[in-house]
C-alpha cells in the first residue's frame, strides 16, 4: 500500500519538497487508523482536491481522531509546499500556518505554476492589471512606499537593478503615450498630483529633492537636451493650437507690501507682474521669504528689477 501512494504522489504532485516528509505522512495515516468511539474524522490519503479519481476508494480513506487528522495535513503540506494542501489547515488549529517559511514556499510555488502556464498568466495580468487600476492614486503610491520600505540595502539594489533593466525605450515611450492619453481626458489630474507629492513630503526629505533638482538643472547636457525637448514639443502646431485654447486659471494670491509699508493683494503672478512691470524671476525668488526683494548687484539693474526691489511677496494658501 505504502509503495502504490507514494508512486502516486510522485506521478501527480511531482518531487515532494522533502521526501522524509512525504514518507512520514503515508506511514503516519496507514498507521493511525482509528475504530474506537472518540470523535474521529474520514480522512482521504490521495486528496480529493488532485486525486478526485481515487475519492471512492476503500484503501484511500482511513478514520483519524481529529487531533491525528491536523498531524496528517501538517505533514503532507510540510512535504508538498502548496496552497492547494495549505488551504485545508486554514480550517484547522494548525501551528504550520504560522511556519512563514512554510507559506513562503507555498506562495513561490504557486506563483512558479502560474508564470509556466501562459495563459493562466495572461489571464491573471490583465484580472490584476484591472483591479490595480481602480485603485486610487494614492493607494496605489502607498502599497508601492511600504514595499520598497521592507527591502533592506542589498535587496532594494537588487530591485533597482532588475528594474533598469526593465526599463526599456520601447516600454519607456509606451508609458508616455498612455500617460498622456490620460492626462489629456483627465486636465486637472496631473497638477493634482504634483501637489499632492509636494504636500505629503516631510521637510527632509523635500530639502534632498530640491537640492537634487538643483544639480540636475545646473548639468549644461541635461539642461541642452531637456531645451531640445522643449524646442520639438512646442515646434507642434497641434501643440501650440492645443495651448493656446487651455483654460485659463486665476492663479495663486498674492499679498504685496510695498517700500512704503502699503499693502496690496493681487491673484495670478503673470497679472501683478504685468500690472507693475516686475522682474518675474526675483519675485519667485523672494516670495514667502518674508524679506523685501533686493539687487544681487552683480551687474546695473534693469527697469523691471528696479521696479521690484524693496517688495516683500506672500503667496496665500
Amino acid at each position: 500500500m505504502f509503495d502504490l501512494i507514494y508512486e502516486l504522489f510522485l506521478k501527480t504532485d511531482g518531487k515532494p519538497d522533502s521526501d522524509d516528509h512525504l514518507k512520514d505522512y503515508i506511514n503516519f495515516v496507514i498507521s493511525h487508523k482509528y475504530d474506537g468511539c472518540e470523535y474521529s474524522e474520514y480522512h482521504h490519503i490521495l486528496p480529493r482536491s488532485n486525486y478526485a479519481q481515487y475519492k471512492h476508494e476503500e484503501w484511500n480513506i482511513v478514520r483519524l481522531k481529529y487531533s491525528d487528522h491536523i498531524k496528517a495535513h501538517e505533514l503532507l503540506f510540510t512535504a508538498y509546499n502548496c496552497r492547494t494542501y495549505q488551504y485545508t489547515l486554514n480550517f484547522m488549529a494548525s501551528t504550520v500556518n504560522k511556519n512563514h517559511e512554510l507559506l513562503s514556499n507555498a506562495s513561490k510555488n504557486a506563483w512558479k505554476k502560474i508564470k509556466n502556464n501562459k495563459t493562466t498568466y495572461d489571464n491573471w495580468r490583465k484580472v490584476r492589471s484591472k483591479y490595480m487600476s481602480s485603485l486610487s492614486s494614492e493607494e496605489q503610491s502607498r502599497r508601492s512606499k511600504l514595499g520598497w520600505s521592507r527591502l533592506d540595502e542589498e535587496s532594494y539594489k537588487e530591485r533597482c537593478k532588475i528594474n533598469k533593466n526593465n526599463w526599456t525605450d520601447e516600454l519607456k515611450e509606451q508609458k508616455s503615450k498612455s500617460m498622456k492619453e490620460y492626462f489629456e481626458n483627465n486636465p486637472n489630474e496631473a497638477s493634482r498630483r504634483l501637489y499632492l507629492r509636494y504636500e505629503n513630503m516631510d521637510h527632509e526629505t523635500l530639502e534632498a529633492f530640491k537640492e537634487k533638482m538643483d544639480n540636475v538643472n545646473k548639468d549644461p547636457i541635461k539642461r541642452n537636451k531637456a531645451s531640445k525637448s522643449l524646442k520639438k514639443i512646442w515646434n507642434d502646431d497641434q501643440f501650440k493650437e492645443k495651448m493656446k485654447k487651455r483654460a485659463k486659471k486665476p492663479g495663486d494670491k498674492y499679498k504685496l507690501t510695498d517700500p512704503d509699508g502699503n499693502i496690496l493683494f493681487r491673484q495670478g503672478l503673470g497679472k501683478l507682474v504685468d500690472e507693475f512691470n516686475f522682474n518675474i524671476t526675483l519675485v519667485r525668488k523672494f516670495t514667502n521669504t518674508n524679506k523685501p526683494v533686493a539687487s544681487s548687484g552683480k551687474r546695473k539693474p534693469n527697469q523691471k528689477t528696479i521696479n521690484t526691489i524693496g517688495w516683500i511677496f506672500t503667496k496665500l494658501k
